[in-house]
């Protein structure tokens, strides 16, 4: 069975998509902030299939290369994680920059396993004062990864 990186795996979405693919029978990598904060983390242990085919990776978005380990060696990525920017505007994109930044370093670690990543995608979501504005959902060919072609869509 592949084996496939979540990011940021205590949030709602990315917890939901690990479960979904140790339902499927799938090996699981994900990353959090802390793995030693068992309020937040212990619940992805008690997901059907977690004892046998989850891991969990400490990385920081902000922190180059913290990734690394968590994506080498897997099939793909879900880039999922990101800081909570509150009260984002047109004219202030410096509550964002964590998460441009994380990406890239997310796309970064992925272009250092460019010989076992076949798949990358994320989700950016961007807010205007606590309101969806835009969902923009990148997909990355690990082939080009070193090149960053990406395929940009509306959702």
């Amino acid at each position: 069975m592949a084996e496939y990186l979540v990011t940021g795996g205590t949030s709602f979405i990315a917890s939901h998509v690990i479960k979904s693919l140790l339902e499927f029978g799938h090996y699981v990598r994900t990353t959090v902030r802390d793995s030693g904060d068992e309020e937040k983390v212990g619940f992805l242990w008690e997901l059907k299939g977690a004892k046998e085919r989850l891991k969990i990776f400490e990385a920081d978005l902000t922190v180059e290369g913290s990734f690394d380990d968590a994506v080498n060696g897997v099939d793909g990525v879900s880039h999922i994680a990101s800081r909570v920017s509150v009260g984002l505007d047109n004219n202030n994109l410096e509550k964002f920059d964590p998460n441009i930044s994380g990406t890239m370093n997310v796309m970064n670690s992925c272009a250092k396993s460019i010989n076992t990543v076949k798949r990358y995608g994320t989700v950016l979501t961007l807010h205007k004062s606590l309101h969806l504005t835009n969902r923009i959902g990148l997909i990355l060919n690990a082939a080009n990864a070193s090149k960053f072609g990406m395929v940009i869509k509306r959702l």
